[in-house]
């Protein structure tokens, strides 16, 4: 059989605590075959293996160099991949995960604690105000700090404004905030989405937060901005801004009927730009969308509006020139997932946002139309 080269990878890499069983590692060989080496604790690999087994390093797999070559008899830095012969590796994996879940279960209980506590307040506006402020605190302190996390309105070049926004991310690297006493004023360009929070997330209080979102996308700008690197000028279409509702607890209704709500809403507005990407009810669940290819038997999540709107295009096109619609089709799908709920928000927030490309706001523009175009420089 011709030489084959096993690869380990180091246990720091893979996360997994080092453990006196051995490794397995299984590596494709030039004769389509496949060849399995075990590496222990204890003693140096000899030349060739017995068998397909040898002893690793000293130190163990932590301290044990990725690559042993059959055929040179030597150490090289080679990186694939590695799995425990005794199953541990997938078992410290869920133990990660389990421990990742009880930190947002924490998170979330805590939330929901905080907001029972706000119910101390006879005020409605300023109860309100307080539930609204626990989950800007949480992605202040947690988002990465390229993102801006306020509550105020958003200001477009030709002087019109949102309603005040609960929840605003922007993009705290370029994007000056123009007022920033309790309630924020910034201009669109530089807003990523918006959250609206509510108490109670019954139909009502859905419809009303879903026209405020459909308000705020159709103010938001597609202008072509200018982008020069030290290799080439660009120009670049910024992507279409988010929506998110988030209810601490759903009224009289269900996450069911929440779901259901959201289709009939859907069904009147006739611009996708303008859904809400996502809707969260906390110790509940997720309502979202969802697209699913039924040639190939995929499904897929669908969160960014540029998404949307590329798979209705798409559709359209295809329809206009006489051709059979793509086997695809769009679902509002739910999530109950009970106290993971936050979790799985804030993965899906993360998702967005790290798809999403902005224009830099050009201020000079704001101030005086008839002054040039800002080129944003990058490195």
């Amino acid at each position: 059989m011709a030489a084959t080269a096993v690869t380990l990878l180091p246990a720091e890499a893979l996360g997994v605590r080092p453990h006196p069983a051995g490794y397995e590692a299984t590596k494709r060989t030039r004769a389509d075959c496949y060849a399995t080496v075990t590496l222990r604790k204890g003693r140096p690999p000899p030349a060739t293996p017995r068998g397909g087994r040898f002893a690793g390093p000293a130190n163990g797999a932590r301290a044990c160099p990725s690559t042993y070559s059959v055929e040179t008899g030597s150490w090289t830095r080679l990186l694939t991949a590695v799995r425990r012969s005794d199953g541990m590796t997938d078992r410290y994996a869920k133990d990660r995960v389990m421990e990742l879940n009880e930190f947002f279960r924490s998170v979330e209980d805590t939330m929901r604690a905080r907001f029972r506590e706000a119910g101390l307040v006879k005020h409605a506006g300023d109860r309100g105000g307080n539930r609204e402020h626990i989950l800007r605190e949480f992605l202040r302190d947690h988002l990465p700090s390229r993102y801006g996390v306020t509550k105020g309105e958003i200001m477009t070049r030709a002087g019109s404004h949102t309603h005040s926004a609960d929840v605003i991310i922007y993009d705290a690297v370029h994007t000056p905030v123009l007022y920033s006493e309790e309630t924020a004023v910034l201009p669109i360009e530089g807003v990523y989405g918006i959250i609206e929070v509510k108490s109670t997330l019954s139909k009502g209080e859905f419809r009303d937060a879903a026209g405020k979102i459909d308000a705020f996308k159709r103010l938001s700008p597609r202008d072509l901005s200018v982008v020069t690197t030290r290799q080439y000028t660009t120009v670049h279409r910024p992507s279409r801004p988010f929506g998110i509702v988030l209810g601490y607890q759903l009224g009289d209704n269900s996450l069911a009927s929440l779901a259901q709500n959201c289709s009939e809403l859907n069904d009147q507005i006739h611009d996708v730009n303008y859904f809400t990407n996502l809707l969260v009810v906390l110790g509940n669940g997720l309502v979202r969308f969802e697209k699913v290819d039924l040639a190939k038997g995929e499904k897929h999540l669908l969160l960014d509006t540029d998404d949307f709107v590329t798979l209705v295009l798409t559709r359209d096109k295809r329809v206009a020139q006489g051709q059979a619609p793509d086997e695809i089709i769009l679902r509002v799908v739910t999530e109950e997932v009970g106290d993971r709920t936050f979790g799985r928000f804030f993965v899906y927030l993360l998702l967005m946002l790290e798809r999403l490309k902005l224009g830099v706001p050009d201020l000079g523009r704001y101030v005086d139309p008839s002054l040039p175009m800002l080129i944003h420089r990058e490195s």
